[in-house]
């Protein structure tokens, strides 16, 4: 098979690679775009979750003005509540896919840095998470809820605490309950599962999903802070690695692509390190919601 690309200097030439070369510099732009897409990702997760939060917040700044809620106001309010945490859980959801195979016990980072150790530093991330964060040991399956049962929020309303209001956003914790033991988890699981319900419900409106959900996404942030800080350097590697090997000899290749006789790759390195770079700034300090618990929710 040949393998080749076309510089421009002074003529057009086609030049020969060998195919080592041609898999090196393919593995450098997929190892790119493999985290690009991961990044794009999850910086969605972090916008999603902010449409919720902020949609949250309008919400209380209206009730605030209001003597008596109006149903149709407060339907329409939970409603939108309902589209956007679907959107996050959505997401999320796929975040976790991607990071995590369970049937093959792989990881993205295992499988992108070839190395064992930080697929394991991974899993006992994972595990802690579960045994420590609330929000994160029940978020699957509240995913799994909306996905295959309803629409996760049943109780959208306020009320005042000490002349504060309180916002209150819930789900029937005996639907939701009855819905995870139809799921036949193990006996770990589900009693882990009993106690998180059990300790976030408030009173007889359900499971506080205020700090639930406030858990879940700083819990998915812990994830993928490990992720990043595991192939920060993998990104820097192929980038160098083409820049100095290849674009660097041949500053003027023709269209920036090398070829195979039955395969195209482009050289869209510099375009991918530059979006990958703006996103790592953009979120470089994961929020932390469980901090801010403000005196909007309902009381412990």
């Amino acid at each position: 098979m040949e393998y080749y690309f076309f510089s421009s200097y002074p003529t057009q030439v086609k030049q020969e690679l060998s195919e080592q070369e041609f898999s090196n510099y393919k593995n450098c732009i997929e190892t790119l775009n493999k985290i690009y897409q991961f990044e794009e990702l999850y910086d969605q997760v972090v916008q999603s979750y902010t449409d919720y939060k902020t949609h949250l917040y309008n919400a209380c700044i209206q009730f605030s003005g209001m003597g008596l809620m109006p149903k149709h106001i407060g339907y329409e309010w939970k409603l939108k509540a309902n589209r956007l945490l679907l959107t996050t859980l959505n997401l999320s959801k796929l975040y976790l896919d991607k990071c995590y195979q369970h049937k093959t016990d792989t990881s993205f980072i295992g499988k992108l840095s070839n190395q064992d150790e930080k697929h394991q530093n991974f899993k006992a991330l994972r595990k802690k998470l579960f045994e420590t964060n609330d929000g994160y040991a029940v978020g699957d399956e509240l995913r799994n809820y909306v996905q295959h049962h309803a629409m996760l929020i049943d109780v959208f309303t306020y009320g005042f605490h000490q002349k504060t209001i309180i916002l209150y956003s819930c789900v029937d914790q005996t639907r939701l309950l009855i819905f995870i033991m139809g799921r036949d988890p193990s006996k770990i699981k589900l009693e882990r599962l009993q106690a998180v319900i059990d300790a976030n419900c408030y009173k007889d409106k359900g499971l506080d999903l205020h700090r639930i959900l406030d858990q879940f996404i700083s819990g998915v942030g812990e994830l993928h802070g490990l992720n990043r800080s595991s192939y920060r350097d993998l990104i820097y590697e192929a980038n160098d690695s083409l820049e100095r090997n290849l674009l660097s000899q041949f500053p003027d290749c023709l269209d920036k692509t090398i070829y195979a006789r039955d395969e195209i790759v482009p050289l869209n390195n510099r375009s991918l390190l530059e979006t990958i770079e703006y996103i790592l700034e953009k979120n470089a300090h994961p929020i932390n919601h469980c901090v801010f618990d403000t005196s909007t929710y309902p009381p412990k």
